[in-house]
Formats: structure tokens, C-alpha cells, sequence
């Protein structure tokens, strides 16, 4: 489920969600949200769905609404258990969302989703029997699906040779830096050597005028 289905849900489970002791309306409910690590791994956005929970009291404006913590499920066992048992909200994302997916429209991807298909992983790793259960497009669907992923790794492989391309250009950058540090040291310390070398001829100089005199 991704977030424009996530206030219908939430309307749906709220009136039920209403927990005896505090009085609290108390809804989890599914996010998707994107992973910046494997986006940068695979050159293009990669989403989790992640459990969050909203718990509103009566009358106050501000509410918390955040990831589920352990203590969460133990404090409305009844709402967690509700939330878990909700086909829908038990799917978890992993990979590209098939809303994200530019080859199809959304119209397309309902039905996919219709038939519990939601990432173009699945799509790509699904069956010839599952694959002509998607339409009279199924089979070109999944190639399509393979292609796009592929072509994904490509995309990532150029973005991490950037990535080094740009870190070798840095630590070049920096070696260079340290290389004008130190021929500047060495320049400094080579005119304070002549300076010392010039003052002690030239006190050299006067004790042997004033021996001769």
C-alpha cells in the first residue's frame, strides 16, 4: 500500500481502532518509504514499506504518527492484531514499485496489483504459467520487466564508476595540496638555512677583522 491508499485505510480502521483504556483512536498502517542506500546501489529509487502507527486522543491537535516500536504492539495488542490480519496491509515492498514503473499506467498497475504483483521484481521473476495470468501482454510484460532491470544495473555500475571517478579526483586534489604544503616548507626552511649561513659568515667576517686590528 503507498500513500495516496493510505487515508482511505486509515478511515476504514480508525472507527474500529478505538482502544478501551485511553480512549485513543490507535491505526497502524503501512508506508512506503524510499531507501537512499539502495537507490544510490541500484541507480534508481528502491522503496521499503514500513510499519507506522498514529495514535490520536480526543481533543488534542498533535498527535504522534511514526515507525512502530515493540512496545507499540504490547500496548494495543488488539489494533497490532487487527493491522496484521489485513491482507492488504501485510504486503511488504521490496524492490521497484510498479507505480514508479514507467512502461505501464496506473490503470495497469491497479490490475496488477489486483493480482497481488507489486514491484517490477516480481513481475520480472514471475513464471511463464503466472506471467500468462497477467493478459494477452503477460509474457512481453516480463521481458519488459527484465529489460528494465538490467538496464537498472547498467545504470547503477555508471553511477558507481562516477562515484570513484569523482573520489580519485578528490584524493588527487587532496595529494596535490599536501605536495604544495611541503615544497612550501621546504622553501621556507631552505631561506631560513641561508639566512643562518649569511649571518654566520658574516659574524665569521667580523672576528676575523677584530683579531686583526
Amino acid at each position: 500500500m503507498y500513500d495516496s491508499d493510505l487515508n482511505s485505510f486509515a478511515q476504514e480502521v480508525s472507527a474500529n481502532n478505538v482502544h478501551s483504556g485511553t480512549g485513543a483512536i490507535v491505526t497502524f498502517y503501512p508506508k512506503t518509504r524510499e531507501v537512499p542506500a539502495k537507490t544510490r546501489e541500484m541507480g534508481k529509487p528502491q522503496y521499503e514499506t514500513v510499519d507506522y502507527v498514529r495514535i490520536q486522543f480526543p481533543g488534542v491537535k498533535d498527535f504522534p504518527d511514526r515507525p512502530v516500536r515493540e512496545e507499540d504492539k504490547f500496548a494495543y495488542p488488539v489494533q497490532w492484531a487487527r493491522y496484521k490480519n489485513t491482507e492488504e496491509s501485510a504486503q511488504k515492498v521490496d524492490g521497484t514499485p510498479i507505480e514508479e514503473w514507467t512502461r505501464i499506467d496506473r490503470s495497469r498497475a491497479a490490475e496488477l496489483k489486483a493480482q497481488k504483483f507489486f514491484t517490477v521484481e516480481q513481475i520480472a521473476k514471475c513464471r511463464d504459467d503466472q506471467a500468462k495470468q497477467l493478459g494477452f501482454d503477460g509474457m512481453t510484460l516480463r521481458a519488459q520487466a527484465i529489460a528494465y532491470l538490467e538496464e537498472s544495473k547498467g545504470g547503477a555500475a555508471t553511477q558507481k564508476l562516477a562515484a570513484k571517478n569523482a573520489e580519485l579526483e578528490a584524493s588527487l586534489e587532496q595529494k596535490e595540496q599536501e605536495l604544495k604544503t611541503q615544497r612550501d616548507l621546504i622553501e621556507k626552511m631552505a631561506k631560513r638555512l641561508d639566512s643562518l649561513e649569511a649571518n654566520a659568515e658574516r659574524e665569521m667576517v667580523a672576528k676575523v677583522k677584530k683579531k686583526s686590528k
